[in-house]
Formats: structure tokens, sequence, C-alpha cells
């Protein structure tokens, strides 16, 4: 969809892991979803520059492309199947 994500990446839930937080490849803001302050910070990053916003929602396009279609996981399965072999 191309869209900046605002990500809860508290503890061990969330998408810590698959948003980039930082960086040239940068997708979005991690924040922590308990805490409406900080939800509010992330959706104002996104929203105070929208060329900034256009950049991460085109990072994220081409991320999910690159590892997370249907066919990357099933490649990635299959690896760990002929691993096990």
């Amino acid at each position: 969809m191309e869209k900046p994500i605002v990500v809860g990446a508290h503890g061990v839930v969330g998408f810590k892991e698959q948003v980039v937080n930082g960086g040239p490849d940068q997708t979005g803001v991690h924040i922590n979803g308990e805490d409406p302050a900080d939800i509010a910070w992330g959706i104002k990053e996104v929203l105070k520059d929208p060329e900034k916003a256009k950049n991460w929602g085109e990072n994220g396009r081409r991320r999910v492309l690159e590892y997370f279609t249907w066919q990357k996981a099933a490649e990635q399965a299959i690896k760990i199947y002929e691993s096990l072999l």
C-alpha cells in the first residue's frame, strides 16, 4: 500500500523486526502502543513531513516485495525442510 508505519513495538509483540526504524531504508517509527503520548508522537512524526512519509511508504513496499511475499515464505520453508533432511 506504500504507507508509512507507526507500530507498537514494545517488548516482543508488534512488528519490531519487520519495520525499519531508521536510516535510508526507514519504513516508519516504533512506538510504545501502551503510551498515548508516544502514539501521538509517532502519528505526528508521519504527518509533519509528507515527503518523508511518502519515502517511508515506498521503502516499506520494496521491503514487503523483497522479504514477505508468499514466494519468499515458501523459499524459506523449503530451506528449513532441506536443512532437516
